[in-house]
């Protein structure tokens, strides 16, 4: 296919704090593990948001947005099917979940719903307090990315609280 396509409108540059989950879901099967058929419907919806998001991401201006709101919709399957799993061992996990609010978040602000963006990351924050809290075995490298991503939150905060 030929590259002379319109100008488009330069994408926005991802600043630091816009950290994207990239990790897709991997499951090892080694032949002796059930592997539950909700958890394979799970990580292929993850990894199918995934994969719509980082194409938005690095694909064509005038599909990004169609992308970015493909990406969030499977984003909201994957955690509304998580949360009816909580209890079982068919969950994805830490990580990728923290990785779904993240996202979602990022994309929120992608396509300018900052209030619903700042929910998403006021959510992602307090999970990253109660994994603190709980001692969770993981890696803060692991949890970098989401931190930069919510520090704009806490840095918001102290500097209403300094010009007031």
């Amino acid at each position: 296919h030929h590259h002379q396509h319109h100008q488009h409108q330069p994408r926005k540059e991802l600043r630091t704090d816009d950290y994207i989950y990239r990790e897709p879901f991997v499951l090892t099967l080694d032949g002796t593990t059930v592997v539950e058929p909700k958890i394979i419907q799970l990580s292929i919806i993850f990894n199918f948001a995934l994969a719509r998001h980082l194409r938005a991401l690095s694909g064509h201006e005038s599909r990004q947005e169609k992308r970015l709101r493909t990406a969030l919709k499977l984003y909201n399957w994957a955690l509304s099917l998580e949360r009816t799993y909580k209890d079982e061992e068919s969950s994805l996990g830490l990580l990728p979940c923290l990785g779904i609010i993240n996202n979602s978040a990022q994309i929120h602000r992608q396509l300018q719903k900052n209030e619903k963006a700042d929910k998403m990351f006021g959510i992602l924050l307090s999970s990253l307090m109660l994994v603190k809290a709980r001692g969770d075995d993981v890696q803060v490298e692991q949890l970098a990315g989401f931190y930069s991503a919510t520090s704009y939150l806490i840095l918001k905060r102290s500097h209403v609280a300094r010009a007031a």
